[in-house]
């Protein structure tokens, strides 16, 4: 992680959690880093109504078409090592998509990838 990193982590359910060793907390401190964690049951628990709040916003602006993904490289499914690849390398704009099919996005800022 960068300085002043954030890392989030969030969907584990189940398996092994990791854990960090006085070192790798001493160097979170001294290089401004954070180590976040989500659950969305933990929110529903809660804030019950912030769900419901949040999804009816949400399909709100799907319907009004408000919402304007950026898509990046497509990839074939095939290729998925390579997209990837592209995301480790930091290399990526907007939603990188694996192309299952025939059918590609229509999106003027889709690129081939």
């Amino acid at each position: 992680m960068r300085i002043e990193g954030r890392f989030v982590s969030y969907g584990w359910l189940s398996g092994s959690y990791p854990s960090l060793t006085a070192t790798q907390c001493q160097n979170l401190l001294f290089n401004n880093q954070s180590v976040l964690g989500f659950a969305v049951n933990v929110v529903m628990d809660h804030h019950p109504g912030l769900i419901d709040t949040a999804l009816t916003q949400l399909f709100d602006w799907v319907q009004m078409n408000q919402l304007k993904p950026i898509l990046g490289q497509v990839f074939s499914l095939k290729d998925a090592a390579q997209a990837h690849t592209v995301i480790l390398e930091r290399k990526t704009t907007g939603k990188v998509i694996l192309q299952v099919g025939s059918v590609m996005p229509n999106n003027s800022n889709a690129a081939d990838g």
